[in-house]
């Protein structure tokens, strides 16, 4: 039986697909009733290469879940990685309507509706708008216009855009599982929601996600996601670069990669039996040389995310905090690997999350966190502002309203 206070957080990962079931309570909050996890087949490198095979593993994540919670969740949020998405700051503006010039909602849904419809390059298209404050005349920083007097209102605000494909993927693989997409969160804000402590929502706080198959970083002033950014490489490429070097099936250098501490230096003398993970035939090779090509790869990683950082905040800028986590974080002695150069405070986030068995679940926590959030008490007069959005029923509404149709 399908409950509509009860819905699904998703996280499709490339190597495992993680699923949480969230409830809707009477006073508006949300709780875990549910959870699971399983193999992601038909992906690849973050592109669907099997859409029937990975619509079939979603399928079978979701229904886990629900089997947890005992009950059916009929729409289902998606993470959306920043490999596929951007930030994009938008304008604008409408000519106040009533004749004594006094700001009325009408006026504020005008500019809203203005700021949507803004040209998109091809290929893409507006997933969300986070408004930054409104302008009545001149006079800025403003929250709720309405009743003010004035001539013009313009809106400030920061669009999602994301990739039109990913976004009709995502459908198709939600819908052919007989759930509905309601619609896709942002992974490093979904992240903020479960991971920042009261101190890093104040002022220029970094979050770096290193996961198997990509790496995100999410920029936030004032615990508002003002820009996004990703490396499309992980920890994957680590067991990939093993079977390349010593010729042997990924099966096996992904088993050394997750068994071994690879980025701990060994004894030079240490030595590794290969058939021990897997491999068909006795052959041993130097431990030594599997550190040196784990760390070379991680410091080729942890380069990559410094340049992109640096994109995203400029080279000069000291941040207040830094959180890095991601399933990376496994690997003992990669620590002393990660770039530290942009903030004095850096924290290693590497615990579950309550009763979840590994940090894995954090982005399905996330989503139906940010989803569930305090917007849900807002009234249905409220206005966006920053990540606080319109409550959760009507954030639906306008979802299908303006994409899926």
């Amino acid at each position: 039986m399908i409950d509509q206070n009860v819905w699904a957080g998703l996280d499709i990962g490339n190597s495992q697909i993680r699923c949480v079931i969230g409830e809707q309570s009477p006073s508006g909050g949300m709780r875990v009733i549910g959870q699971a996890a399983g193999g992601c087949k038909g992906l690849r490198r973050g592109v669907i290469v099997d859409r029937e095979a990975l619509t079939n593993a979603v399928a079978d994540v979701i229904s886990m879940a629900e089997r947890v919670s005992g009950k059916r969740a009929q729409n289902v949020w998606v993470g959306l990685s920043p490999v596929y998405a951007y930030l994009q700051s938008t304008r604008a503006t409408v000519n106040v309507s009533d004749e004594g010039h006094r700001v009325t909602r009408y006026d504020v849904d005008q500019v809203l509706a203005a700021a949507r419809s803004a040209t998109l390059p091809p290929g893409r298209q507006l997933m969300e708008l986070w408004t930054d404050g409104f302008i009545v005349d001149g006079y800025d920083n403003l929250k709720d216009p309405a009743g003010m007097i004035g001539n013009r209102l313009s809106l400030e605000a920061r669009a999602v855009v994301a990739d039109s494909v990913t976004v009709s993927d995502y459908k198709a693989i939600v819908e052919g599982s007989g759930r509905l997409l309601a619609g896709l969160v942002l992974k490093p804000l979904a992240l903020s929601a479960v991971l920042f402590e009261p101190e890093e929502r104040v002022g220029d706080t970094v979050l770096i996600d290193m996961g198997g198959g990509a790496c995100e970083i999410g920029y936030f002033s004032d615990n508002r996601l003002m820009r996004i950014g990703a490396v499309p490489v992980g920890g994957r490429s680590i067991a990939s670069d093993i079977a390349l070097v010593l010729k042997i099936n990924y099966a096996v250098a992904a088993r050394i990669e997750r068994e071994l501490d690879l980025l701990v230096q060994p004894p030079e003398d240490a030595m590794v039996e290969l058939a021990d993970y897997g491999y068909v035939e006795s052959r041993q090779v130097s431990r030594l040389m599997l550190y040196e090509i784990a760390k070379s790869r991680v410091e080729e990683i942890c380069s990559l995310v410094a340049r992109e950082l640096t994109r995203i905040i400029g080279e000069q800028r000291m941040l207040d905090h830094v959180i890095v986590t991601g399933g990376m974080l496994r690997n003992r002695g990669i620590d002393a690997l990660l770039p530290r150069t942009f903030s004095r405070k850096t924290r290693l986030h590497i615990t579950p999350l309550g009763k979840f068995a590994d940090i894995g679940y954090n982005v399905a926590m996330g989503i139906i966190s940010v989803v569930a959030g305090p917007e849900e008490k807002n009234t249905e007069e409220s206005v966006e502002t920053g990540e606080h959005r319109e409550g959760f029923w009507r954030r639906i509404v306008h979802i299908i309203k303006d994409f899926w149709e």
